[in-house]
């Protein structure tokens, strides 16, 4: 049994003291990432409660008709609607890629992770999950302001990348600035002259 007990301290002080340094830092860092994944979850939950649906859709609708209108000064030919539509479509899968629920939702569970504590997003959530909390919501002006700043932040990214489809569809389809046909121009017609004053005097006799 001395034997057994003399080995196992010597087993025991055998280890450097680095060594378990690393693993209670692995520990921590576990501890960590559970209460941060935690955390986040809380958030994402808060954000999934506060519906930024409508939003959304608008800045979407925006940045469509801000495509087509990009496209307004050059003239696009039958032949080229085929290439017209391509580029049509990488530009509006691109902003539905980057203003997915999916890639909105993480940053803004980010902001809110920043703010509140997971205890004040459990207190939060339970607050909005009623009447009461809905309409907070509605009148709420920071949330918005947050919500705002995420989504413009994805449009002015969406913008950049139609401005380069748009240059890069002009370039392969050659395409060239419409000019609308010009009015022919009348000749400018003179004034009537008003009749001479000498013409109604009468003559003397």
């Amino acid at each position: 049994m001395y034997k057994i007990l003399a080995v196992s301290l010597m087993l025991i002080t055998s280890v450097p003291a680095q060594a378990l340094l690393e693993d209670r830092n692995t520990v921590n860092h576990l501890a960590s990432s559970k209460a941060n994944t935690s955390h986040q979850q809380q958030a994402l939950a808060l954000v999934q409660l506060l519906e930024i649906d409508e939003q959304i859709k608008y800045a979407k609708y925006q940045l469509h008709s801000r495509y087509a209108h990009q496209l307004k000064p050059y003239r696009i030919e039958a032949a080229q609607r085929p290439l017209e539509d391509n580029y049509r479509k990488m530009a509006f899968d691109f902003a539905d890629e980057q203003l997915s629920w999916s890639a909105l939702q993480q940053e803004l569970a980010a902001e809110l992770t920043n703010q509140y504590s997971e205890d004040e997003l459990r207190q939060l959530t339970a607050f909005f999950s009623h009447g009461v909390g809905q309409k907070f919501i509605q009148q709420q002006p920071a949330w918005q302001s947050a919500v705002n700043k995420t989504v413009n932040q994805k449009v002015q990214r969406i913008e950049q990348e139609f401005d380069q489809l748009v240059a890069n569809f002009v370039s392969q389809a050659n395409l060239q600035h419409y000019q609308p046909p010009q009015r022919p121009s009348h000749p400018q017609q003179r004034p009537i002259a008003p009749p001479s004053k000498s013409s109604h005097v009468g003559h003397s006799h």
